[in-house]
């Protein structure tokens, strides 16, 4: 009895080791934090953030297209609405008038 309890031990720390065996080793990936100084070497200092669209967009189709679509836009529109009615909450809150434009 004692000797299968002994081989049945062994049995199961052979295939526990066979097992641990087949795992893959898993590599420790790090980030890569360089980042270039320029970038294709362009030392350009203008910021696309501080340029109007209208000026940088040189088409006129495109310009005419970007203002219908600004002016249809309706999320952007109720958006806007939503803008307006809470500045003349801000202002109704004040006690100014809400046609006055300050």
């Amino acid at each position: 009895m004692k000797k299968n309890n002994i081989l049945s031990y062994i049995g199961i720390i052979c295939i526990s080791l066979v097992f641990e065996g087949c795992a893959p080793a898993l590599l420790q990936k790090t980030a890569n934090n360089n980042v270039p100084e320029s970038y294709n070497n362009i030392q350009d200092t203008t910021n696309t953030a501080q340029v109007s669209w209208m000026k940088l967009f040189t088409d006129t189709n495109l310009i005419a297209l970007i203002d219908t679509a600004l002016q249809n836009n309706q999320e952007l529109n109720i958006t806007l609405q939503e803008i307006i009615i809470a500045e003349n909450e801000v202002r109704a809150r004040k006690g100014v008038s809400a046609f006055c434009k300050s």
